[in-house]
């Protein structure tokens, strides 16, 4: 692999005292939120510094544990707001203030009186465009599928509806599907993928021939493809299809299942987390390892984000040993589009170098010209 495309680490977030469950960069990338038994910890990725949160209980219990995170940004109010999932069930959101510089807590909600964890969050936008309201889809233990409404203000949450879905189906995954608006849930076990109406809740249909174990499920929506983490490896399917378009062998686990995967670069990469000290980042074409990406404490790094900014690719990983303070390493690598106008912008200052050396070379003969000339005279 080139060197120059290499990641390098450019920040360690210290903060968790426990495992990370989750990473989320929000829409612009700006901001990196993980969650965990400790609590919440958000970054402002351009500073490279902690920001300020609500305070969390004297005594938390699964309410203030929070299992999964998204983000959403509402164009209309300039919001960005934090999706928090709770081990009670819990759907809570904090909303930025950019005057005070703080996370506030907003509105809070959850589907069923019902202790039961939240699987999984996806937003079906994750910048809301003017007028339109976020709209949330979240996986629970109960087996069922929540889809819930936020305005742009982020100050109400509204339950669209809750579904139960076949007692097989333990929704590890729930996806929107970008251009169908349907949203696609992926159980843990039994190959079944589920497709539902967004706007009824209706089964659009179903099928048992995916991969047996879907512990963690990623969409490159450019491609359409999705890569599915089975235990042994990452099976890459057709979005539409299903069809298996090739498979990458894994290192072996210690810990089923709860390695996560990411698309990042357009969705020529794939990056892993794995119970080794590492995270490993894979090249889609060729199938192979592309590069280690290191975390220095060791041990379980199953959580992993990803994010693409004006300057360069983004990824994220996490620290995930029980009773075990757990870091967040912030790995980048310039685009290529950036790097290109860096080239350029070098090419140019080099010119307009050698451009003044040529005046002043030129300034110079002038002046030994006019003295010979006076000289002479």
């Amino acid at each position: 692999m080139d060197s120059d495309s290499e990641y390098t680490e450019v920040a360690s977030f210290p903060g968790h005292q426990d495992a990370v469950l989750s990473l989320s960069f929000s829409a612009s990338g700006r901001f990196l939120a993980a969650t965990g038994y400790s609590g919440v910890c958000v970054w402002d990725v351009i500073r490279k510094q902690r920001v300020a949160i609500p305070a969390p209980p004297s005594t938390p219990t699964t309410r203030h544990i929070y299992t999964r995170s998204a983000w959403l940004y509402f164009e209309s109010t300039g919001l960005d707001v934090l999706v928090l999932g709770s081990q009670r069930g819990d759907v809570v959101l904090w909303q930025w203030d950019a005057d005070d510089g703080v996370f506030n807590t907003g509105a809070s909600g959850r589907h069923s009186a019902e202790d039961t964890q939240i699987l999984s969050i996806d937003t079906h936008k994750v910048t809301v465009a003017y007028e339109e309201r976020g709209r949330i889809a979240v996986g629970t233990d109960d087996g069922r599928l929540n889809i819930w409404s936020i305005p742009p203000l982020a100050d109400k949450l509204r339950l669209k509806y809750s579904i139960k879905l076949e007692p097989a189906v333990r929704p590890k995954t729930v996806k929107f599907d970008k251009s169908s608006q349907d949203v696609i849930v992926f159980s843990l076990t039994g190959g079944i993928i589920t497709v539902i109406d967004f706007q009824t809740g209706t089964t659009v249909g179903s099928t048992d021939d995916g991969p047996r174990i879907m512990a963690s499920v990623a969409i490159d929506y450019v491609n359409s493809m999705m890569a599915a983490y089975t235990g042994s490896a990452f099976e890459l399917l057709s979005l539409r299809t299903r069809k298996r378009i090739k498979s990458i062998a894994s290192e072996a686990p210690n810990v089923y299942y709860p390695i996560s995967v990411v698309f990042g670069e357009g969705g020529e990469v794939l990056l892993a987390g794995t119970d080794q000290g590492h995270a490993l980042l894979y090249d889609i074409a060729e199938g192979r390892i592309r590069q280690i990406l290191d975390y220095p404490k060791g041990g379980l790094v199953q959580q992993v984000a990803a994010s693409t900014m004006d300057d360069g690719y983004y990824f994220a990983l996490a620290g995930s040993t029980i009773c075990r303070p757990a870091d967040v390493i912030l790995y980048l690598t310039i685009r290529t589009a950036a790097r290109v106008g860096s080239a350029v912008y070098l090419s140019l200052l080099l010119l307009l170098l050698h451009l003044l050396l040529f005046l002043c070379y030129y300034d110079s003969l002038y002046a030994v010209y006019r003295h010979w000339s006076m000289a002479w005279a």
